[in-house]
């Protein structure tokens, strides 16, 4: 009896492993399963969770330089579009990004931006990303109060680059495409607080 159930087992586990190498074989992001490379230099953000202190959302920095899905992180970019104030929402989910250590930029790449009125256009949002306090925090008393002011960072919009058009629209001046001109008016800071 102990031998038919032995036998059995080894069969189905046979079976299984078989069935398993198939479908790894015929996956193509097994097949082709390549090394992504690494955008700018990423030490700050490299699977970083920071959360947004006025959306309670989480701004998750996943390991292939993409924002990963644990919630909705969103960019809100304010504009004047023909003297018309505007508001873009920017779902960040699944967006690859490229942090410049150097320069305190983060980059989100290849959005798709209606900014014109003329249809989306391929662009890259480049924002400033940097402690909102910078010196005096080692300074403080309190722990919770040097903690926090540690790991506090703000995200600004600075411009945004249209690839489609090749074209910089940077915060404060006007550019215009076709018939319609957009502001990028100063935009007010983003708040996000460093989890981990």
């Amino acid at each position: 009896m102990k031998y038919i159930i032995y036998r059995s087992l080894i069969v189905l586990i046979s079976l299984l492993c078989v069935a398993c190498t198939r479908e790894f074989d015929d996956n193509s992001d097994y097949q082709n399963n390549e090394i992504e490379p690494v955008l700018g230099d990423n030490s700050l953000l490299y699977s970083k969770i920071f959360r947004n202190q006025s959306t309670g959302t989480f701004l998750w920095f996943g390991l292939r330089n993409e924002v990963s899905n644990f919630t909705k992180p969103i960019l809100s970019i304010s504009s004047k579009r023909n003297d018309v104030n505007q508001s873009i929402t920017i779902d960040l989910r699944g967006r690859l990004y490229q942090y410049s250590k150097e320069n305190e930029e983060i980059t989100f790449l290849n959005i798709p931006l209606n900014l014109f009125g003329h249809g989306d256009l391929v662009s890259d949002v480049v924002c400033s990303l940097e402690r909102k306090q910078k010196d005096g925090c080692n300074d403080l008393t309190d722990a919770a109060m040097r903690e926090q002011c540690q790991r506090t960072y703000l995200l600004v919009l600075k411009h945004i680059y249209i690839k489609d058009i090749n074209a910089v629209v940077r915060v404060g001046e006007s550019y215009t495409y076709q018939t319609s001109t957009v502001v990028l008016p100063s935009q007010a800071g983003q708040e996000l607080y460093l989890t981990n």
